[in-house]
């Protein structure tokens, strides 16, 4: 009894200290425009990167892609601390690169009863897939003269997934009295290089990314044309950043990538190939996580610059 109830008491206690926390960083966002001038501008950013999707294969595949997006939205600066949110449209193409694999058939019998072991090789497999998604970013940070840093959380809505899985098919006749193997004979039915494509939808699940974003202030100007006229000051800011996915973007599959035809058949051996984009299937044994490391230009359009409070002071 006493133990549940230790148990509880520590469970009121880190709720309560939460509560303060969270108190304290509303009330320092609250106050913040008391401290100093707000500066408030209209964002607007583009940004290229390189995305893959981190998981564990039982095939030792390689994944790498291309990634882009355009976005707006709105920051504040006070003194040294920036608060900046907006809605991002991404879209990010992602392949794995799947190593050459063979199967085969052991002791069937061809057309004309001689004994062989059929076997497949797969080559040239690469599973793409395609993801746009609405991406709404919170960051924080500071500046230090012309550098400026940001920090925070992204959250991912994912609107439409594709996937294109492609392949080679190659087989070929191993025949125990005979040296060589019979390959590249269509009329015995071992062919080369039969392209096979599996396209499918796919659904990734929603994301929390944590984000960093380092870079530099190039450019500021002031549109003032008139005495006694407001500046209105743009910046414009190149940077480096990086993204997480901390949830699991897909549920585990339990299809097989390939399936082939598990009996010999004499007169067609190519028509039961098929493929699975890899993802969905067995060979899957982590959890498929996002990371995306980038470029990101983005011009800030400068509002009307609020007085600091007087009240305050």
């Amino acid at each position: 009894m006493c133990h549940r109830k230790n148990i509880y008491v520590k469970k009121v206690n880190k709720f309560f200290v939460m509560k303060r926390y969270i108190l304290y960083i509303v009330s320092l966002l609250l106050c913040l425009p008391c401290t100093g001038q707000v500066k408030s501008y209209v964002s607007l950013w583009s940004e290229v990167a390189e995305s893959s999707l981190m998981t564990k294969l039982d095939k030792s595949a390689i994944s790498g892609g291309a990634g882009f997006g355009i976005g707006a939205g709105y920051e504040m600066s006070v003194n040294r601390f920036i608060l900046s949110t907006g809605l991002q449209i991404d879209v990010s193409h992602t392949v794995f690169r799947v190593p050459d694999t063979e199967s085969k058939l052991s002791g069937v019998y061809d057309d004309e009863g001689d004994l062989l072991n059929y076997v497949f090789m797969q080559t040239n497999r690469k599973d793409a897939y395609t993801n746009l998604s609405f991406q709404l970013p919170v960051m924080i940070g500071t500046h230090v003269n012309n550098f400026y840093f940001l920090a925070g959380a992204k959250l991912s809505i994912s609107m439409l997934g594709r996937s294109n899985a492609k392949a080679q098919i190659s087989s070929a006749g191993d025949y125990d009295k005979f040296i060589d193997d019979f390959t590249d004979m269509p009329e015995h039915l071992y062919y080369s290089g039969m392209p096979v494509t599996t396209k499918s939808s796919v659904s990734f699940r929603p994301d929390i990314m944590p984000s960093v974003e380092l870079g530099y202030v190039f450019g500021e100007y002031s549109s003032e044309k008139g005495f006694d006229v407001p500046k209105y000051k743009n910046m414009y800011r190149i940077a480096v950043f990086a993204d997480y996915g901390l949830l699991n973007r897909v549920s585990r599959g339990t299809k097989q990538s390939i399936v082939l035809p598990e009996t010999f058949n004499t007169e067609d051996m190519s028509s039961g190939v098929k493929i699975t984009d890899i993802l969905s299937t067995n060979e899957i044994t982590a959890d498929v996580h996002g990371l995306t490391i980038g470029i990101k230009f983005t011009a800030l359009i400068g509002l009307k610059e609020k007085k600091a409070c007087v009240i305050c002071r």
